[in-house]
């Protein structure tokens, strides 16, 4: 069974594609870095919906490092005429000769079991990556660039309150920790240098806490995934703090939205929080 088959996520795909305007995308091609990755494949889900459904002819491009991992997250849609593979590493210069009309670089790793143990690992493809991606979108002239950035960019605030895109927290860059939030900000700084200097239709995402069907849980230790574990295995819940942060929760639907709407509606050199307020609940709730 494909995932198109299944109901939940094609309900997800159907209510997406209601709420964008896709029709921009139609016999247009798309470049997308970490395609397999929790929050991209559902982006690329729904490229292949609107090819499967609507006849989109959208030619999609998939930058990932293990093929293996995105046949299984695609299955036979890999094979379709439609879909490509770039599996070289884009914190290398890219090298990819046909046209490209639009770019969604979703490529980190963005788990904090990493940010300790491969800080480097971490912090190349938000910034050597990005730079890479930036002189490949000026060069192909395209018409959309998309950077997957995070609310770690916030760095420490005060209270639990709600972020606006003018907030500014701080960030300790001694903290190795740092290695994600840091290196994110200035993934954002390059693409406002891009847009500023050479046109480039940069706009970046603000991603919070999003939880989906495609989350690892037994490798991602991230609360919403531990805790959905926990559930699978017929365990307790186990609570590693006195669950007092509180984090805007959203479904990877609604943020698919807003990834797409980013995209294809807003502003060049702007940075959107993607979350959602009616679920600001802290961790204990």
């Amino acid at each position: 069974m494909s995932f198109i088959d299944n109901k939940i996520i094609n309900d997800d795909l159907k209510n997406i594609s209601g709420n964008i305007h896709w029709i921009k995308l139609k016999n247009k091609s798309i470049f997308v870095t970490g395609a397999y990755g929790m929050l991209a494949s559902y982006f690329v889900y729904e490229l292949i919906y609107l090819n499967e459904i609507f006849n989109a002819n959208i030619t999609i491009i998939t930058a990932v490092r293990n093929e293996e991992k995105l046949k299984n997250r695609f299955g036979e849609f890999v094979d379709k005429d439609y879909f490509e593979i770039y599996s070289k590493d884009i914190n290398e210069l890219i090298d990819y000769e046909e046209n490209v009309d639009f770019i969604v670089h979703a490529a980190s790793l963005a788990s904090p079991q990493f940010y300790s143990t491969v800080p480097v690992d971490v912090l190349k493809p938000n910034s050597i990556g990005t730079y890479n991606l930036l002189e490949f979108a000026k060069e192909k002239q395209v018409k959309g660039f998309l950077f997957f950035s995070t609310g770690d960019i916030y760095g420490v605030v005060k209270d639990n309150k709600y972020l606006l895109e003018s907030d500014c927290g701080l960030i300790d860059t001694l903290d190795i920790h740092s290695c994600y939030g840091e290196s994110k900000r200035m993934g954002e700084v390059m693409c406002k240098a891009w847009n500023h200097q050479f046109n480039v239709p940069t706009r970046i995402v603000r991603i919070f806490h999003t939880y989906s069907p495609t989350m690892d849980v037994y490798n991602d230790p991230r609360v919403f995934a531990s805790f959905t574990k926990d559930i699978l295995n017929n365990n307790d819940i186990q609570m590693k703090s006195e669950g007092l942060a509180k984090r805007s929760f959203c479904y990877i639907s609604d943020a698919t939205v807003a990834f797409f709407k980013v995209l294809l509606d807003g502003r060049d050199a702007e940075a959107y929080n993607v979350c959602n307020t009616n679920q600001f609940i802290s961790i204990f709730e």
